[in-house]
């Protein structure tokens, strides 16, 4: 996402490939199947992919029968694909892609993370022993630039090997952190942060301490200016901890409005306008009746109150992909067959009954006033797990939801 077998991806602007109830390493999706399918029983029958209609001058995904396989993530409306065949990004939401010679020496497999800004450039993150190589592509530039960001590790840090998860996380203005991680215990962790502010020529490195509360698995990160920033931390994806000091010390966050549910986890916080919300999953007793709720925070996320508007009611769907464009916020359940949409940033919303949207919906992207795009991710197992397959591919819509096609 950051490779994941299957699951969610990341699903919000300015993040990637956060996967619910998995740590940072797994940042994107594996996808392993070279044409795209549908399971009916325990039949395997293949999509036909078609250009959505009113749009053209598509270019297909580098895969046969336009089918996406393997490892994929995404950061806003930017998509990025690692395969055998090497690196591919797309800057709109998977409409058209473009191959990307990576660096000398560098191979797809070694790849441990991949982030995109259009204006910005791109940067891939490559983890060995002695430490991280941070490649970068400026904006318009033919050549890379490399950075070698060597993690600082507590003396109680009893893991010698490469980072075992790393996260480029591009931030507001020319600000782009990188987060490395290694194993602490059972359940712990140590996450080395660098942070810079010239879109990543030069970094400042604020080291793990062996006693933060920041010492858990990290799911996402987000930093608001250099010195402001949040992380959620924890297997179960319910702590948020807020640094003031550019990721040096971390500090727990008070949320006002959580649901009423048995247990909840928490979203990537976003920035939107002056303010950053974050986004809430009430998980009830028996797993019935999940509902989204939006916290606001107006102090760059040191506290955060709420929720805003009503909670949306998800039913047995607790993993919706979130998708922000200024005001306007489409929230899809994997299952599919609702949309939910607003347009003054959760305070109001409205439903759509999508036609020709499948089940299996991970990603949303939008891309314009009532156009968006999605990635479609279909696991299946004809009798036995070992046999077990999965693909992946994208459909969109011109009509604010109402009707999709498979690109």
């Amino acid at each position: 996402m950051r490779g994941l077998i299957i699951g969610r991806g990341a699903d919000l602007k300015g993040s990637k490939d956060a996967v619910v109830g998995t740590s940072m390493r797994y940042r994107g999706l594996v996808f392993l199947a070279a044409g795209a399918m549908t399971v009916t029983g325990c039949r395997m029958s293949p999509v036909s992919p078609s250009a959505p209609e009113g749009i053209s001058g598509y270019s297909a995904p580098p895969i046969p029968g336009h089918a996406l396989a393997g490892r994929f993530g995404s950061s806003g409306t930017s998509l990025w694909l690692l395969s055998a065949s090497g690196l591919s990004t797309s800057d709109d939401g998977g409409l058209h892609w473009s191959a990307q010679t990576l660096p000398n020496n560098v191979t797809a497999s070694a790849i441990a993370d991949v982030a995109q800004v259009p204006s910005r450039g791109l940067w891939i993150a490559v983890p060995d022993n002695s430490g991280v190589h941070l490649y970068r592509l400026a904006g318009g530039a033919s050549s890379w630039t490399s950075s070698l960001l060597v993690p600082t590790w507590p003396a109680g840090a009893a893991f010698a090997g490469p980072a075992g998860a790393v996260a480029i996380t591009p931030g507001p203005g020319s600000l782009v952190t990188v987060a490395a991680t290694i194993p602490n215990g059972t359940d712990g962790a140590f996450s080395s942060l660098f942070t810079s502010t010239d879109d990543g020529v030069t970094f400042v490195e604020h080291a793990a301490l062996l006693d933060s509360p920041a010492n858990v698995a990290w799911k996402h990160v987000m930093f608001v200016s250099a010195q402001s920033g949040l992380v959620v931390v924890g297997t179960d994806s319910a702590t948020l901890l807020h640094s003031s000091d550019g990721g040096a010390t971390w500090s727990p966050v008070s949320l006002k409005g959580l649901p009423a549910a048995t247990r909840y986890y928490l979203g990537n916080p976003v920035i939107a306008g002056s303010d950053v919300e974050l986004p809430v999953i009430g998980l009830p007793s028996g797993g019935v009746g999940a509902s989204l709720s939006l916290l606001t925070s107006h102090d760059d996320g040191l506290t955060f109150d709420g929720p805003t508007g009503s909670a949306l009611d998800l039913g047995t769907a607790v993993n919706p992909a979130l998708a922000y464009r200024g005001e306007v916020i489409w929230a899809v359940p994997s299952a599919g067959g609702q949309i939910f949409e607003t347009g003054d940033r959760g305070r109001t919303w409205t439903s759509v009954n999508p036609a020709g949207l499948p089940p299996g919906v991970t990603i949303v992207s939008l891309t314009g006033p009532s156009s968006a795009t999605a990635l479609i991710g279909i696991v299946g197992c004809p009798g036995f797990v070992p046999n077990c397959w999965t693909s992946a591919y994208v459909v969109a819509t011109m009509d604010g939801g109402r009707t999709w096609s498979a690109v």
